[in-house]
């Protein structure tokens, strides 16, 4: 469900979705996603389970199993947490725990962090006097399927070297792994665009260590996994693929930034053909199980330079789309690659959409538009109009609430996207004394070029 409050001066919007996504389109140039697992149907169903007691405690447990995985994650949707209730997953592999209560299952989008092993014990522990339910309807676990050539990106024998850097990420979708960088101290983050088109619940990992002798990946702690929460993208082929993202907290509440102190700067302007370059991903590798899909660093030069893109000869394969390409002689970032085969492709950091999206994503207001909307949470979301603009999203529908007096003519929006966690009826206020008086539309959608009003 989606909404959009206007409040004299103050608003606020609701929508499901921040992403701009454009149909991805491919010629001889490939996009290099690695493949990163499957995701199969799953049948728990704890059924609502009341504590009628007066302390918290556990009230549903179950061990779920997977004798050839060496890693998993849940689906949860349909999981119903009421009051300070939370799940409680763990990994009998390594000990590693999530715990997960309603606002996490929202941040998260109804999914669990990945756990390393084949067993996870999941638990409702819950808070007196409420009624809870667990849904696991979906299981990802590891894919050792190699996608395409694997050698797509590399320029003759490959010369990747592992390195140590906090401030690059593993990008983990539902069934397909990237790479991508944070930018500033806020904990932006930038990427390829089409490293975004499986936006149900993706996640950065950082700190990765090694894989497994037959390539299957590890993962880090619970508390190097940060959910992504929303972002700008455009994934329309070589030159047009790019991604401005914002990154959720981990499970102690810090942003990558706060937890390991490291970003990337960006240049002002891409070098000349035969200028030494880097690029640095989290590639995969056949040939090294090992180092596969951590991460790795290759140097090259720029072959070639166009308006929106160049393409350069350092080895990247499957997994570096997103890659950030650093030119050595300022040791900051020109591009982000995206395409194979060598001689290989990246978007320019000074392409003039990228840049629009990362000021408007980075700089703006949060919410000032529908593509910036904030990531809502059931309880209190915080907003502010100061310097916020109208959206120019058009009038609503005001017969839906007739005798209201939504006033919506250029007065300043903001807008929330929110992801319910079922079925049912939700209740939306701006109720402050110190306030305004609020308009509020509610739209639903998978985006916000499909938004349809139901509610003001």
């Amino acid at each position: 469900r989606f909404g959009l409050i206007r409040q004299g001066i103050q608003a606020l919007v609701f929508i499901l979705a921040s992403a701009l996504v454009a149909d991805a389109k491919l010629s001889a140039d490939l996009i290099m996603t690695a493949p990163a697992g499957q995701t199969v149907p799953a049948h728990t169903d704890s059924g609502d389970i009341v504590n009628s007691s007066g302390i918290e405690r556990s009230v549903y447990m179950d061990v779920i199993h997977e004798p050839t995985a060496s890693w998993m994650r849940l689906s949860l949707t349909g999981t119903h947490l009421e009051g300070e209730s939370y799940l409680r997953i763990q990994s009998l592999l390594d000990g590693e725990i999530q715990y997960l209560g309603t606002r996490e299952l929202q941040l998260w989008k109804r999914t669990s962090a990945y756990f390393n092993g084949s067993s996870l014990i999941v638990e409702i522990i819950a808070s007196p006097g409420t009624s809870n339910r667990l849904v696991i309807n979906e299981i990802q676990w590891d894919d050792t399927r190699q996608g395409g050539d694997p050698y797509c990106g590399y320029c003759g024998d490959d010369d990747r070297v592992q390195v140590i850097d906090n401030s690059i990420c593993r990008i983990l979708g539902g069934t397909y792994s990237c790479t991508g960088v944070i930018v500033d101290s806020e904990s932006h983050m930038i990427t390829a665009g089409h490293c975004m088109l499986d936006g149900t619940a993706l996640v950065c990992e950082f700190d990765v260590p090694n894989s497994n002798f037959d390539c299957t990946m590890n993962h880090p702690p619970i508390a190097d996994q940060f959910p992504v929460t929303g972002w700008i993208c455009s994934a329309v082929g070589p030159g047009e693929d790019w991604a401005a993202v914002t990154i959720g907290p981990n499970s102690n509440g810090e942003l990558p930034y706060d937890r390991y102190g490291e970003s990337q700067q960006l240049a002002t302007n891409i070098g000349s053909v035969g200028s030494p370059i880097d690029a640095t991903g989290y590639g995969t590798d056949y040939d090294q199980c090992l180092l596969s899909n951590t991460l790795q660093q290759s140097e090259g030069t720029i072959i070639d330079v166009k308006d929106r893109s160049f393409t350069f000869n350092a080895d990247v394969t499957y997994g570096s789309s997103g890659s950030p390409i650093k030119q050595n002689s300022g040791n900051r970032v020109i591009g982000i690659a995206t395409h194979c085969p060598c001689p290989n492709v990246a978007t320019r950091i000074d392409h003039p959409d990228f840049v629009a999206a990362r000021d408007m994503l980075f700089n703006g207001i949060l919410g000032d538009n529908c593509q910036t909307a904030m990531f809502a949470t059931v309880g209190g979301n915080s907003f502010t109009t100061v310097g916020a603009l109208d959206s120019e999203f058009g009038e609503p529908d005001d017969s839906m609430c007739e005798d209201t007096y939504l006033d919506w003519e250029n007065s300043p929006d903001i807008w929330f996207s929110w992801q319910p966690p079922s079925s049912g009826t939700v209740s939306i206020n701006t109720c402050d004394t110190d306030s305004y008086d609020t308009s509020l539309v509610a739209y639903e959608g998978l985006d916000c070029s499909s938004l349809v009003q139901v509610a003001c």
